[in-house]
């Protein structure tokens, strides 16, 4: 479920309020005295606060829910655009402090530390840091390597911010858990051979040489939950000889149907990104032999 589609119920909003109005500390046994009879008997808090709730401080998912005009998206998007800006006038740069940045935006440290305590938190911007001694927050933190950087370069707003590392997460999958579903009859899933070359979804079918390669990440990142991954991590995984090379040159020549830009299309955080086409991905993925494709093929 996409973040910005996320309904809660009446419990679980009235826990995360409680939480909010509690300066966004939980504490299990005061709520539930306090809220007790407004909550049902089968009150799961433990998973809801597994997913709002990090390092015993309400997350920034939880605050949106609630109030969206809390001053903390205002700092942290301050914090984000001025850590942009230090990277691209040097991108060796690995280490920033919450004094730098605090002299550097006009927030005083304390909220520097604690917005920066939110944003490492999120999927993508967790390279590394030093918590603030005895309280919620962050002294310093580390850029990490091109992944972590690209989502400081690639920052739109927080909306996109938080939807992008909502669908990103394990979150998702943890937070109103469903059965797995399970295609019917007649409905098509992808299909791809052991060793890429072939894909197909119903009578539609790709047939890749070296773009295979480009096919097997976007299919590994997919399954691991990533539903779009950055040019520059995809080329991080591809052959040497191929490093390097835009899509559009390595899906070339030999790749028997042109029409792979409806298999591969721009991700949601826009240039740079790609996913494949959910639309071929509604009813799941399999792996299959390629002899399977090959027998389809001589009917």
């Amino acid at each position: 479920m996409k973040f910005k589609n996320l309904k809660l119920s009446k419990p679980e909003k009235l826990w995360l309020q409680t939480i909010y109005g509690n300066g966004g500390i939980p504490d299990v046994k005061t709520f539930k005295v306090r809220l007790h009879g407004q909550l049902p008997p089968d009150f799961n808090h433990e998973t809801l606060q597994r997913c709002f709730v990090f390092d015993n401080r309400l997350n920034l998912y939880g605050i949106w829910i609630l109030n969206q005009k809390d001053p903390v998206f205002g700092r942290v998007d301050k914090l984000i655009k001025a850590i942009r800006e230090r990277i691209r006038k040097n991108p060796r740069l690995e280490t920033l402090t919450a004094q730098e940045l605090s002299e550097e935006t006009g927030i005083p440290v304390p909220e520097t530390e604690e917005a920066l305590g939110h944003l490492i938190k999120l999927h993508g911007f967790q390279a590394g840091a030093r918590s603030t001694a005895g309280k919620f927050g962050v002294e310093e933190i580390k850029l990490g390597g091109d992944e972590y950087i690209g989502r400081y370069l690639g920052y739109k707003d927080i909306p996109n911010l938080l939807e992008i590392s909502w669908n990103a997460s394990w979150i998702p999958a943890v937070f109103h858990p469903k059965p797995a579903k399970f295609p019917e009859e007649g409905k098509t899933k992808l299909r791809y051979t052991k060793q890429c070359h072939t894909v197909s979804c119903g009578k539609e079918k790709w047939a890749f040489h070296n773009g295979a390669q480009v096919i097997k990440v976007l299919i590994a990142a997919f399954k691991k939950g990533a539903l779009e991954i950055h040019i520059d991590d995809i080329h991080e995984k591809l052959p040497e000889g191929l490093q390097g090379q835009p899509l559009s040159q390595i899906f070339k020549q030999r790749d028997k149907d042109a029409a792979w830009k409806k298999l591969i299309i721009q991700g949601l955080s826009g240039k740079g990104f790609y996913q494949l086409n959910p639309k071929y991905l509604e009813n799941g993925i399999e792996e299959i032999d390629l002899s399977d494709i090959q027998e389809e093929n001589a009917e």
